[in-house]
């Protein structure tokens, strides 16, 4: 399945402006990840975070091959073979690193550490991509990190173990994006979706056999269901890719904060304080603006490029 025929699926998305597409797309995928935090917080209390990735990846796999079979596409990367490796170590990384993290401090702090990432990205979005970044563009990236910043109030606390996996966290998955920006360009949806896979499934499983405990049916239940919801964020995110800049689509990684945030208040009882609502205000808010921001700015390309194809103009 490629974007288009993703894109034919949904007519209204498709009737949508580029930037609204990848700002859509984007958030879908920052809420289907955080009802998989909340749902591996749960069962870590279970199984081992270690083993919990392995069946994630084990089943995210699984879930794409009855994804991708019917329409006869390929899962073997073709070419680029040195990207995808680096993506794959990458999300290899993040990964573990990140259901660590949730197993040891409340999703929503991992969520709110996790929003070094876009940072990331569009420092890397410079260096590597060669893309343009404007002044009002880092301008709401940075009022984005100081939303976060709110919630997280550094120097009242000490930074934990799962803080710093968080972060680490982060990193990794940082440059996976940006790898999959430039692998987006050329390769088709399902190929490096299920790269991931291809990567994640044999790397995680030696560790995984060092705190093996055999899931009941009720936890192979939920890991199939939180390994769909993952592997849906991750389609959502190449969609985004294909339409956007990873520059542009930075500021939409803080609305996952919001869906963590309700979702644990829903599944824990976990109330957020007042510094997290006054973070969450100034996140929403950054990301409205430069929705509307991206959206101008795409109709005024249409139409300066209108102007310049009208007959008899050089």
């Amino acid at each position: 399945m490629n974007h288009s025929s993703i894109d034919r699926l949904l007519p209204k998305v498709r009737d949508l402006s580029a930037p609204v597409r990848g700002a859509l797309w984007y958030a879908t995928a920052g809420a289907l990840w955080a009802g998989t935090g909340v749902g591996v917080r749960y069962l870590s209390a279970e199984l081992h975070p270690l083993e919990l990735a392995f069946f994630r990846s084990l089943f995210g796999f699984l879930w794409l091959l009855f994804w991708v079979v019917p329409w006869r596409v390929t899962l073997l990367p073709r070419r680029r073979f040195g990207l995808y490796t680096a993506r794959g170590v990458c999300e290899v990384f993040a990964m573990l690193a990140w259901f660590s993290a949730v197993a040891l401090i409340p999703v929503a702090d991992v969520v709110a550490l996790g929003f070094t990432a876009p940072l990331f990205a569009t420092v890397l979005a410079v260096a590597v991509l060669r893309e343009k970044v404007g002044l009002r563009r880092w301008s709401a990236i940075a009022v984005g990190m100081v939303g976060a910043l709110i919630i997280l109030r550094p120097g009242l606390q000490d930074i934990s173990t799962g803080a710093m996996l968080a972060l680490a966290s982060a990193v990794a998955i940082a440059s996976s994006r940006i790898s999959a920006r430039r692998l987006a360009q050329t390769e088709p949806v399902s190929t490096i979706v299920a790269s991931i896979a291809l990567f994640t499934v044999p790397c995680t499983l030696i560790p995984m056999l060092l705190v093996w405990e055999t899931p009941n049916l009720h936890q192979i239940l939920l890991m199939l269901g939180l390994s769909s919801l993952s592997t849906l964020g991750h389609v959502c995110l190449t969609l985004a890719f294909r339409v956007s800049e990873a520059s542009e689509l930075a500021p939409y990684d803080f609305s996952q904060l919001l869906m963590a945030v309700l979702f644990g208040a829903i599944a824990f009882g976990e109330v957020p304080d007042l510094w997290t609502w006054a973070g969450g205000v100034v996140i929403v808010a950054t990301a409205v603006y430069v929705i509307r921001r991206e959206t101008r700015g795409a109709r005024l390309k249409v139409a300066a490029l209108a102007r310049t194809d009208r007959p008899g103009r050089a």
